[in-house]
């Protein structure tokens, strides 16, 4: 839970899981390119483009957004998610745009990646935890969240209410100097000199797993996915449902529509979008599905 490793100075445990997200992935994709017949030499091509094109817009967003992370106020908003929307709308087409070029069917393509890209997210999630970033609701405390002036930032450290007032014994305290505490200190529910935060929902570990077993149950199903693309959807369906659903524990993203947040909106675009390509994918006839490239 604090940002760096004694005596490691630059070395943060979100960047080694960063590190690990990514070569977990890579493995896992060149193993479901291999089982479906598709040369691995194309993900160890495909991949990297679409890390460091991924990384490259990521660094510019830097150019045109604030480094600084807001809290209270304006409630806490950090530069980082809307930068990895922004990596998402570059690296798709990034993907797309290697599968034309190298005669691939996008759709299949998908597919392989498709868990992989399940299980980066799993593993990142705990560099996240790790860094006290993506922190959850205030878990108890309801006299201290009752001290929040503005109705719509109580709210937003507790959305949940007959959750959130549940004391969960599993509830984490960020020290000092970390996102959660910096907020609380902020929205007046602790003093300035507090050595940690008040306990929050570890919404980081709970998609860990959810999405960790996600990927499991994909996996496991896998034969049962007969049209091009459909491993892909479900993946991308069930992400958006788990991430609208965990995102009522989360406390670091204002409110913009009543008691959803901007992600939500986005996660809810994403399940629309992965159940209309769903169904309208082309069903298989005698087990072999005739669509053309890509």
């Amino acid at each position: 839970m604090y940002p760096g490793f004694p005596g490691l100075g630059w070395i943060t445990p979100y960047g080694v899981l960063l590190v690990l997200a990514c070569v977990a992935a890579w493995w896992l994709a060149r193993r479901r390119a291999a089982a479906t017949g598709l040369d691995p030499s194309h993900v160890d091509l495909a991949l990297p483009l679409a890390f460091v094109g991924g990384a490259f817009f990521a660094g510019a967003m830097g150019w045109f957004l604030s480094s600084e992370q807001q809290v209270a106020g304006d409630a806490y908003l950090a530069e980082g998610r809307l930068r990895l929307y922004a990596v998402v709308v570059v690296v798709l087409p990034l993907l797309f745009a290697y599968c034309r070029i190298a005669g691939l069917s996008f759709r299949r393509f998908a597919d392989v990646v498709a868990v992989p890209a399940l299980a980066f997210m799993a593993v990142i999630r705990i560099g996240c935890f790790l860094a006290g970033c993506c922190f959850g609701d205030v878990s108890g405390h309801a006299d201290a969240v009752a001290r929040i002036g503005d109705a719509s930032l109580r709210l937003q450290v507790q959305t949940v209410d007959w959750l959130s007032r549940w004391q969960a014994p599993w509830a984490v305290e960020f020290p000092a100097g970390s996102f959660a505490q910096e907020q609380h200190v902020a929205l007046g529910m602790i003093e300035p000199g507090a050595a940690a935060s008040l306990p929050v929902h570890p919404v980081q570990l709970y998609e860990t797993l959810l999405v960790g077993l996600l990927a499991l149950a994909i996996a496991r199903r896998r034969p049962a996915f007969t049209r091009p693309g459909s491993e892909a959807l479900v993946a991308l369906g069930g992400y958006a449902a788990l991430e609208f659903l965990l995102e009522f524990l989360r406390a670091d993203n204002a409110l913009v529509l009543g008691p959803l947040t901007f992600n939500q909106l986005v996660c809810a675009a994403w399940l629309a979008i992965a159940l209309l390509l769903r169904g309208a994918a082309p069903a298989p006839v005698n087990g072999v599905v005739s669509t053309p490239r890509p």
